[in-house]
């Protein structure tokens, strides 16, 4: 008794399949990122390390860098990251006007309680952040 190819192939490539996709960097239900404010999201990496993205989903995000601490308001995302390198690249805290989708920093840390877009805001990590988020 022979067994029909088609019945050996069909299962063959669907286990294959899922092999190759289990192994990829990649969130085929959009569970890796929750929405902040204005459009922004946190997204979180598999090594536990989170950026600040907008539609695109880039390596190190729209502030090019990780992320230490984070707080935000209806207009502004204030965010500490450490940088993912390239030229010209600082580490440090960075301003997010939500409403012009501009991106200012690093500033001084200085200056933070003396903003009255930022004054106020009380960082939090990440994760503590993550937790605070909505799902989708």
């Amino acid at each position: 008794m022979t067994i029909p190819k088609s019945l050996v192939v069909a299962p063959a490539g669907l286990i294959v399949g899922i092999v190759l996709l289990s192994g990829c960097d990649v969130d085929l239900f959009g569970t890796d990122a929750r929405p902040v404010v204005g459009g922004y999201k946190l997204l979180v990496w598999e090594s536990g390390k989170y950026t600040l993205i907008s539609d695109e989903r880039n390596g190190c995000g729209v502030l090019n860098g990780t992320i230490e601490r984070i707080a935000w308001s209806d207009s502004v995302i204030l965010a500490e990251q450490t940088t993912c390198g390239g030229r010209n690249a600082r580490s440090g805290w960075m301003v997010v006007d939500v409403k012009r989708h501009t991106i200012e920093g690093p500033i001084d840390p200085g200056t933070i309680p003396k903003r009255a877009d930022v004054a106020g805001l009380k960082p939090i990590s990440p994760a503590e952040a993550w937790q605070t988020l909505p799902g989708r």
